[in-house]
Order: C-alpha cells, then sequence, then structure tokens
C-alpha cells in the first residue's frame, strides 16, 4: 500500500497522505519529518482506515480520546461500584461481575444518588465529541457464568438487571446533559423491544445483544423531565422513564448537535449532583456496558465474548 506524504510547510496541521491518490482525512502514526512526496509503503493500515471524508467509523482514526486508545482492551476501563467489577483477560474477553447478598447492602455513599448496590460497569472511550450519529450498532455476545439469564435465556428466568446492558452519556445541546438506556431486558416487552434485540440461537445460551440506530432508547429520569428537543415517546407504558421509549432517529432530528461526551454526568438544572446511578463524582466514557444497578445484592458473573461497536470488535 502505497501513501505520498504531502505537507503544507506553513501549516501547524499534520501532513496528509494520498493512498493510491486519493486523499486521506486522517492523519496516521507515520514518521513526522518525512519529506514532501515520499512515497511511503505500508501494508498494517486496515481498509477501514482507508476512506475519504467523513465515515461511520470515524472514531476509530482521530486520536479522540486524549491519547487512550479506541479499540482493544486499553479502551475499556472499569469503572465499577461496590462490590463489583469489570474483568479484562487473555483472550480479549470481559467479565462483568457482581457480589452481594441479600439483605446485606452496602454503606451509603459509593454512588451520586443514595444506591447501595453493586454494578460493574465497562467504560469504553473513543466516542467523546462525536455527534450522536456517529453511533449506528452495538452488538453484544455473552454467557451466563453466574445469576440469573434473563427472560432470553434457556430455561427463562425472571427479568434481572444483571444482564448486560448499554448507558450512554449525551450532551443534546448547550450543556443539556442525559443518560440514555439501551439494550435492556428486564423491562416491559413493549419498551425492552424496542429498545434492543436479544438472541439465543439454538437455545444454547450464548447471548447475543443488540442495539441499532433504527431503534429507540429511554432516557433516565425523563419523565419527569422535559425530553430534549420536545421528542414524544414512540412507546409509552406508563409514568416512569422505564416505561417511555423515544426514536434515535428523531432525537437525533431534533438534537442535531447533540453529542456523545466523556464527562461527569451531571445537568446543572436537572440533576446537578450527578446521575443517581453512577459512581460518586467520576468522569466517566460516553458509552457504558453494565450488570447490576444500584440496588442489586445477587451475585453474577457474565462473560462477554464479543463487543461490537458500528461492527467493529472492540475487545481485540
Amino acid at each position: 500500500m502505497a501513501l505520498q506524504v504531502i505537507r503544507d510547510a506553513t501549516a501547524t496541521r499534520p501532513p496528509m497522505y494520498l493512498i493510491d491518490s486519493d486523499p486521506l482525512t486522517y492523519s496516521f502514526d507515520l514518521d513526522e519529518n518525512a519529506e514532501i512526496g515520499q512515497i511511503l509503503i505500508r501494508t498494517d493500515i486496515p481498509s477501514t482506515y482507508c476512506k475519504t471524508g467523513p465515515a461511520p467509523n470515524d472514531w476509530l482514526q482521530t486520536g479522540n480520546s486524549g491519547g487512550i486508545p479506541v479499540v482493544g482492551p486499553g479502551s475499556i476501563i472499569d469503572f465499577s461500584v461496590s462490590r463489583a467489577a469489570a474483568d479484562l483477560f487473555k483472550a480479549n474477553q470481559l467479565v462483568l461481575r457482581t457480589g452481594g447478598t441479600a439483605g446485606s447492602p452496602n454503606v451509603i455513599g459509593a454512588f451520586n444518588g443514595g444506591g447501595v448496590g453493586n454494578k460493574s460497569i465497562a467504560g469504553k472511550y473513543g466516542f467523546g465529541g462525536f455527534n450522536i450519529s456517529s453511533l449506528q450498532s452495538i452488538e453484544v455476545t455473552w454467557n451466563n457464568l453466574l445469576g440469573l439469564g434473563g427472560p432470553f435465556f434457556n430455561p427463562p428466568t425472571p427479568g434481572t438487571v444483571q444482564t448486560p446492558y448499554l448507558n450512554f452519556i449525551v450532551d443534546f445541546g448547550g450543556g443539556d446533559l442525559r443518560v440514555v438506556l439501551a439494550m435492556a431486558d428486564p423491562l416491559n416487552p413493549a419498551i425492552s423491544n424496542s429498545i434492543g434485540t436479544y438472541l439465543n440461537p439454538g437455545g444454547l445460551n450464548t447471548m447475543v445483544y443488540k442495539w441499532d440506530d433504527t431503534m429507540n432508547v429511554c432516557i433516565v429520569g425523563t419523565p419527569p423531565n422535559p425530553v430534549p428537543g420536545g421528542v414524544v415517546p414512540i412507546v409509552s407504558v406508563g409514568p416512569t422513564f422505564l416505561d417511555n421509549a423515544y426514536s434515535w432517529a428523531a432525537l437525533k432530528a431534533a438534537n442535531p448537535t447533540a453529542k456523545f461526551v466523556d464527562a461527569f454526568p451531571a445537568n446543572t438544572v436537572l440533576f446537578p449532583n450527578g446521575d443517581g446511578g453512577l459512581p460518586v463524582g467520576a468522569v466517566l466514557p460516553s458509552i457504558l456496558l453494565i450488570s447490576g444497578d444500584s440496588g442489586n445484592l445477587s451475585k453474577s458473573s457474565k462473560l462477554v465474548t464479543s463487543y461490537k461497536i458500528n461492527g467493529v470488535q472492540v475487545l481485540a
């Protein structure tokens, strides 16, 4: 693969490169001292990188995470609360595990709110600062090692917060930060089925959970809080935020500048002390894969063997 260096000597931006005469808008970790016009032979650049203009996986190329890798184990940080962990180990696998015993809550203080439970949180870097339209899909493949397997398990168990689910941290504009919920199976079926897809191929209990941008989401605390952009729920089965789902497409259309943020999840008007279900004082990445919640007192272990964002394996 041949790349030609093109540098504007008066500019402070990194050099641009040509690949087979097509301009790349991304700067790779090439020799900054390469001479203009020099031809560089590179065989280690995946075809994903060889695109021009905006692309669905721009988050892979721009180094937007402050030096933290955007793929691989280094892009995932454990933000678990109390007796819980998100363990990365050999073969690029992830275990979401929680401890606990019914009737033995933790001391209040580990969450921004008053929670006493155990919550495994794997924070995924790479999307902070990107418009929410940059996210097309997430797919998580997992096996149940301990605890409840949920309503799609074979045989089914009661709905549980132990099965993996997603949170997104989004600034809908002007600092209107919200926590978004997706791919959660224990809710009212009308809500769960609108915010995720839950597969158990062959009933063999290798679970494949998915969300994509044609689906819906819930917004933590909404209702009673107002919906960004005035979007009305597309599915509503009750008065709480877990009973109302909003079209992701409608949220994008009504809030065109909305972006993912790596941030302390607080809203100066609605929840100035931070989202009650997240770790106290933590600045979190914008995509969170979670097992458990602030009230969970159950032992559980979920082995995540694949975690794909926009089709890209982020555990590898």
